[in-house]
């Protein structure tokens, strides 16, 4: 029986680097301090915001022991705990740096997707020699599913990668991955041949419906040209907080990490101040002001790591806030971004897709394939009235 080959391709596969193995004590440190900005943010918001405490005495007090015990390994160790954590940040980089290399130039599974007669032929090889395969009638197809996710390689807990999946979903319930891929032009050209081949429209899991308009909110600008309209946007004054929230959300991990064990030294020498005391002249003196010097007692390293730290979050912070324009001119759609190439499409806008999880994004696309991403917008609110005001412009 005549076979033909309807989509072949590379599905990359997760396999942690070698060199994580040896990087664990430095990568699992990292993921400590994570979890430790993490808890601390929540504790301090419940608190201060919301009025909550933890009822658990038992974990309050063990929680406090071993912060003192860290204190104290801070203290013994505080010459050297800034070169640590500046070597630590840049071996973590490192490994992540590896494990994407890895990820996209790995060999990866071949998925082949066969017409055999009446029925279909899915199979997926392994490099191993392994393989899985399902035959199936173009009946059994019930969704072809793209859907954007994050990629988690190593011990480091961070995303390395964000790729695009092309799914079948069969009236089995049972999934079969198509394709994942790198950018949304590539999956868009794979998804609409499958969506041919088997005439269903494509389904983009976890999207949001823009037919609802928004209101305008002070980030976004919307202008009438003499063929069509302008949407500008910008970080305002209002959005200040919000701004040093998501630039310190990620970029902020280093400065927390510096901040918090310059902190942890002086409280740790404040214990053993308590216990020089106690030994010496049998009662505790308390003197807490050393724990509000912290910047008077920075060396060379210290202002080092805090200057790196703090260019970071500048650089973040410059990076999220600039300014972005998307014009309609009745023919063309464009979109500027600082440091970015201009995008355009110059054929009939085809679809619009807003996808909020794991980072928001709103993807506009034409006939051909050309895409516009927009990200980083202020609210997510921006991206609904956005894609709303384009939608509304393909109704027309």
């Amino acid at each position: 029986m005549k076979r033909s080959v309807v989509i072949q391709g590379r599905i990359p596969l997760q396999s942690m680097p070698d060199v994580a193995v040896v990087l664990a004590p430095v990568l699992l440190a990292k993921r400590a301090v994570i979890t430790l900005q993490s808890t601390l943010q929540q504790l301090v918001w419940d608190e201060l915001i919301h009025g909550k405490t933890v009822p658990n005495n038992v974990f309050q007090a063990g929680v406090f022991i071993a912060f003192c015990g860290f204190c104290l390994l801070s203290y013994l160790a505080h010459r050297s705990s800034i070169p640590l954590v500046l070597i630590g940040a840049a071996l973590c980089g490192v490994e992540r740096w590896l494990a994407r290399y890895q990820y996209y130039q790995s060999q990866g599974a071949i998925l082949t997707l066969e017409h055999s007669g009446k029925n279909y032929q899915w199979r997926l090889a392994y490099p191993n020699g392994k393989s899985d395969s399902k035959q199936f009638a173009p009946t059994q197809v019930k969704h072809i599913e793209i859907s954007r996710r994050q990629v988690y390689v190593g011990l480091s807990g961070e995303p390395i990668a964000l790729v695009w999946h092309i799914d079948l979903q069969l009236t089995d319930q049972s999934h079969l991955p198509i394709a994942t891929e790198f950018n949304l032009e590539a999956t868009l050209k794979k998804a609409k041949v499958i969506s041919r081949e088997f005439q269903i429209p494509l389904t983009f899991v976890d999207s949001e419906s823009l037919t609802e308009r928004h209101a305008l909110a002070p980030s976004i600008t919307c202008r009438s040209t003499n063929r069509g309209w302008q949407m500008i946007t910008g970080w305002a004054m209002s959005d200040s907080w919000r701004l040093l929230g998501q630039s310190l959300d990620r970029a902020g991990l280093l400065l927390f990490a510096i901040l918090f064990e310059q902190f942890a030294a002086q409280f740790g020498e404040f214990l053993v101040r308590l216990w020089r005391n106690w030994q010496d002249y049998g009662a505790i003196v308390i003197d807490i002001s050393p724990l509000f010097q912290v910047f008077q007692t920075l060396n060379a390293w210290d202002w080092l790591g805090l200057v790196i730290a703090i260019a970071m979050l500048i650089w973040e912070g410059a990076r999220l806030s600039g300014v972005k324009r998307l014009a309609f001119n009745g023919h063309t759609l464009q979109f500027k971004a600082p440091r970015q190439p201009p995008a355009r499409l110059s054929e009939t806008v085809a679809g619009v897709v807003f996808l909020p999880q794991p980072t928001p994004l709103l993807a506009i696309w034409d006939n051909n394939n050309q895409v516009i991403e927009i990200t980083d917008l202020p609210r997510l609110d921006d991206h609904r009235e956005i894609g709303f005001q384009v939608t509304q412009t393909l109704s027309k």
